[in-house]
């Protein structure tokens, strides 16, 4: 490592609330690791990581192998507390407000109807909790920042078993670990540097954070994808002491003034209405991340974001992407005479190119000073083109003691087909006509259908659905309840049309908790890039 290199980290390091191997470990993670157990197995590996899963009640830790290939202080090192003893992390699974969860290693989340068991790749474990079925599915993934299969992927699904309606959310909770530090720093688009308890809400959950020590030399860097691709955003996410989480299945409330010595993550999806045969899919993503350095004079950056848009994300107007710029004021400049000094006036500016910026977006952002050794965050929602291919994007930093310096970031758009053409939709002004006895006979409603390609269409078709489980309905595991197909007719380029639908009800035919559900393009004339956004849901219904 160079002595610049060497100076940054010192600098960025001390900057930052870790603790190291020699520091005392909590006492009472101590006596939770020491517990009798099965012993775990290493389920899910790739060169770059590894999965081990408890098979007591599907309780899991993560750690490297190779890591990331260019950086040898990163092999064979923990992710999460532990590795490979999954005990001291858990998944919470609260129905109609009562908590089961698997923390530890012995007890199930309610009953274990099916242990922990690895086929095609994929760690499957079904468990069960007054009438609501959870199952957990673990599986290695490519990493959005690092393009390589080291981040891995959670799905649950929770399903209503019973014959009444259940309420049900879901929490997992990491104990996150990088090496032999227990308390690396979150590093969060849109608020910085986490080093005292924070959470986020609703739409102001970031797309992903990230976890590192160092800018200059990190040691291990992981992240957390919490939108994006398939990832479902969650409703709450808590950065805090593990010691004060630990002990709190659901509730938690943070304390702004906590340090976090001993880092932990708390990932909410608050709880639903599910309707007997109903179910809820969630997923999100934990493993390693990358940045782009440049140790270039005025100021250290590190450039981190996705390598690729998700075909998921993509539109006709092209795809939107969080891009953050990390910057550190730990360089000695110039370089021939170097001198440290605190910089004033400091900005980065996304530059003119086919990257834009989204609306309601500056492309320049500051920082009023940054003094010796300290460091800053700074993100942007960015929009690439619809077309495929690799971009640059050139972000200008520079400050008022130093002259500015230009650096790169590139982002892929993938070809996703016919990424120009997209047909979708949107329910208006539903409505149940109910005969008098208070019986449902139909239900009305206006869908207006939109076509954003560049081309006109005739004879399209919209089907309209009655469902009472939308994610069973959509994988072709359980028929509609009614079924009816409407003619749209002639759409032109980039306009929309009102059509209205009428569905007729079977006699007895309940409709609370169910889901009407539009499907434009049902005989599937048009060849679009995202055709998932052609079945348009609403409810549940009243």
């Amino acid at each position: 490592m160079s002595l610049q290199r060497a100076v940054f980290a010192a600098f960025f390091a001390a900057s930052t609330l870790t603790i190291s191997a020699q520091q005392a470990v909590d006492p009472e993670k101590l006596a939770v690791v020491s517990h009798p157990r099965a012993a775990p197995s290493v389920e899910l590996g790739s060169d770059y990581v590894e999965v081990a899963v408890e098979s007591n009640n599907g309780n899991y830790t993560m750690g490297t192998r190779q890591g990331d290939p260019a950086n040898p202080n990163d092999d064979n090192a923990r992710l999460m507390f532990g590795h490979p003893a999954p005990v001291t992390g858990a998944t919470t699974l609260l129905v109609d407000g009562n908590p089961y969860w698997n923390y530890g290693n012995v007890t199930p989340i309610g009953t274990l109807v099916s242990p922990p068991q690895t086929s095609g790749g994929v760690n499957t474990m079904v468990c069960e909790a007054n009438g609501i079925r959870m199952t957990q599915r673990l599986q290695l993934a490519q990493s959005s920042s690092t393009g390589r299969e080291d981040t891995l992927r959670v799905e649950i699904v929770l399903e209503n078993v019973d014959s009444i309606p259940h309420d049900a959310g879901l929490r997992i909770m990491w104990d996150t670990q990088l090496g032999d530090n227990d308390g690396a720093p979150f590093r969060v688009p849109g608020i910085g540097e986490v080093t005292q308890e924070r959470e986020a809400l609703g739409q102001d959950v970031p797309p992903f954070y990230q976890v590192f020590d160092s800018l200059a030399d990190p040691q291990i860097i992981a992240q957390g994808t919490l939108s994006g691709g398939d990832a479902v955003r969650p409703d709450r996410v808590v950065w805090c002491q593990w010691s004060r989480v630990n002990d709190t299945p659901w509730d938690f409330t943070v304390d702004p003034m906590q340090n976090i010595s001993d880092s932990a993550v708390a990932t909410y999806w608050n709880p639903t209405t599910l309707q007997p045969g109903q179910s809820r899919r969630i997923v999100t993503y934990y493993g390693l991340g990358a940045i782009d350095m440049d140790m270039r004079c005025p100021v250290a950056v590190g450039l981190t974001g996705p390598k690729e848009i998700p075909c998921e994300n993509m539109t006709p107007q092209g795809g939107e992407f969080t891009l953050v710029a990390y910057l550190a004021n730990v360089l000695g400049c110039p370089e021939e005479e170097p001198i440290f000094e605190n910089l004033t006036e400091v900005y980065a500016q996304i530059l003119p190119g086919p990257v834009t910026i989204a609306p309601f977006e500056d492309d320049t952002k500051m920082v009023d000073e940054l003094a010796v050794g300290a460091s800053a965050l700074l993100s942007w929602q960015l929009i690439a083109p619809p077309t495929p291919g690799t971009y640059t994007i050139e972000i200008e930093v520079g400050c008022a003691e130093r002259p500015p310096k230009i650096v790169q970031y590139t982002i892929t758009v993938p070809d996703c087909g016919l990424m120009l053409c997209d047909l979708t939709g949107q329910w208006t002004n539903v409505q149940i006509h109910r005969a008098r006895n208070g019986a449902p006979k139909a239900i009305y409603g206006r869908f207006l259908a939109i076509n954003n390609c560049d081309q006109s269409f005739r004879n399209l078709t919209l089907t309209i659905y009655l469902t009472d489980d939308v994610v069973a309905f959509r994988a072709g595991l359980r028929p509609p309840i009614v079924a009816i197909r409407q003619r749209v007719g002639s759409l032109a380029a980039h306009s929309s049309r009102l059509v209205h639908g009428k569905v007729n009800l079977p006699r007895g035919t309940v409709l609370t908790g169910r889901y009407l559900i539009g499907f434009i393009d049902s005989d599937n004339k048009v060849s679009e890039g995202n055709e998932s956004n052609n079945w348009v849901e609403y409810g549940p219904l009243p």
